[in-house]
């Protein structure tokens, strides 16, 4: 029996992010014991990115997945195909300890095309005619180099995970090398004419003509549907279909906690709204953080968590606004202090004067030689060598993203920083503990988007908040560009 509550399966749409919160036992538990020797008392779903592995964690919840059935698109795998950053599905139980099971692991890729355009401006690409963009979360995997948007070109083929806003425009959060020839999308049928076996997702027309379904009622593709196609490109761009899924929309009866992260998609009132197509409702008892129920609005980004309740409607508990991951700070570590108060370890770093806080949703990535699959906080040493991308308010720099390389002390490395600026010296300023250069080369505008010059920029630049790009390079970070902002706030 499954609940009539549409849900869709959003790893392959939009990032959903669970992080399971006990709940009661009583006439909600679920009888039973999994592998971790503790009573069941309730079923969950987790879908978001992978943030690590040891087990699998993913947005902080750390997943038993010793006897996880895995499976990649539809294809049974192990743990050793799975990669940081990869959104999936988990299907899984919530312990009477604490800890959580994976049942099932499930991911499918957004896209795996060949690039057909890129914009280094607006950090967008199209393939398969689907907008992609990235930013300072995006993952991109080691085989590019450089190790950034620029790192690709147009006729790369490389998959890509990642989440879609309201407009359908994918944010990724992995890019990767494509391992196979076929082409995929994901995303919702429209423009279905069943008399030509086509439709479109998207700006992509699909013909299903000789298509293996699965997954649809009485073998029929309806409108709205979320699919995933498989196939190849004719010589009018026309994606033959090979395999169609439709991905499953129900929740399984154990199901009771839910926690999702991404866009808002539809939004009705703070009542009745939708993240990604799952439909959600707050109350008088919903708490919120960073902003209020005033600022529920199509296209925000948020993370939700809740519960179904009797009547099957997915009611919040918690609904938190996200933070935009703007920084990055490269360099070698000086410092560790480990935390060990929960199941995922966290803590603080250091690179040269500039503290890090890491949190059980930091992603990790080890890229260097050693290739650790299971690199985690604890995992980090002094004199390693780390691109850490994150947040920050005026006090605390919060990693989102770590990523482990090896020293390349002669290699221009591109980061940014946003923070208020200081203390200034003569062609030098520090934001965050880290001293930034600047020289006649470097761009500056004011707070109203005006250029100035660098003299004019250190007359007023002591307590102002700075947007910063630049190189590193022998450990020197020199600003390519600065903009001054008018507010202090994060």
């Amino acid at each position: 029996m499954s609940s009539p509550l549409k849900f869709l399966f959003l790893s392959l749409s939009i990032v959903i992010s669970l992080i399971i919160t006990a709940c009661g036992g009583g006439s909600n538990s679920v009888s039973g014991i999994d592998g971790s020797g503790a009573p069941v008392i309730a079923g969950t779903i987790n879908t978001g990115a992978i943030n690590g592995f040891g087990s699998v964690i993913v947005n902080g919840v750390r997943f038993n997945s010793d006897k996880a059935k895995i499976l990649v698109n539809d294809q049974i795998a192990t743990e050793d195909n799975l990669r940081a950053g990869y959104q999936v599905k988990i299907t899984g139980k919530l312990n009477s300890d604490g800890s959580s099971t994976a049942d099932t692991i499930e991911f499918y890729p957004n896209l795996i095309g060949t690039i057909s355009q890129i914009d280094l401006t607006t950090q967008e690409l199209t393939i398969l005619n689907q907008q992609v963009r990235v930013n300072n979360a995006t993952l991109f995997d080691a085989a590019i180099t450089p190790n950034f948007l620029s790192g690709l070109k147009v006729g790369d083929a490389v998959l890509v995970s990642g989440f879609a806003d309201d407009k359908g425009l994918i944010t990724a959060t992995r890019i990767e090398p494509a391992k196979t020839a076929s082409r995929q999308v994901m995303g919702y049928v429209a423009n279905l004419n069943a008399s030509l076996f086509t439709f479109t997702l998207k700006n992509q027309t699909v013909n299903y003509g000789s298509a293996t379904l699965t997954n649809f009622a009485n073998n029929q593709i309806a409108a709205s549907n979320l699919v995933v196609v498989s196939g190849t490109l004719d010589g009018k761009g026309i994606l033959q279909a090979k395999t169609i899924t439709k991905i499953n929309n129900t929740f399984d009866k154990d199901i009771k906690t839910v926690e999702t992260e991404g866009f808002i998609t539809r939004y009705q009132s703070a009542s009745d709204f939708d993240v990604a197509g799952v439909t959600w409702t707050s109350n008088a008892q919903t708490s919120f953080e960073n902003g209020t129920s005033a600022n529920l609005a199509q296209g925000v980004a948020l993370s939700i968590q809740g519960e179904l309740n009797s009547s099957g409607q997915l009611v919040a508990q918690k609904v938190e606004f996200k933070k935009v991951s703007v920084n990055e700070i490269v360099g070698e570590v000086t410092s560790v202090s480990v935390l060990t108060s929960s199941s995922v370890a966290t803590g603080s770093l250091q690179i040269g004067a500039t503290t890090i806080q890491t949190n059980a949703k930091t992603l990790f990535e080890d890229k260097g030689n050693a290739n650790l699959k299971r690199f985690n906080f604890t995992s980090i040493s002094v004199g390693d060598f780390l691109k850490i991308s994150g947040y920050t308010s005026q006090t605390t720099f919060i990693a989102t993203k770590i990523e482990r390389e090896d020293i390349q002390k002669e290699k221009d490395t591109e980061l940014k920083i946003d923070g208020i600026i200081l203390s200034i010296d003569t062609h030098s300023f520090i934001v965050y503990g880290r001293t930034i250069v600047t020289n006649s080369q470097t761009e500056i505008k004011d707070s109203h988007g005006n250029k100035i010059t660098e003299a004019q920029f250190y007359l007023q630049a002591l307590t102002k908040r700075a947007k910063v790009e630049g190189v590193l390079k022998n450990s020197i970070f020199t600003a390519t560009k600065i903009e001054l902002d008018e507010t202090n706030d994060d």
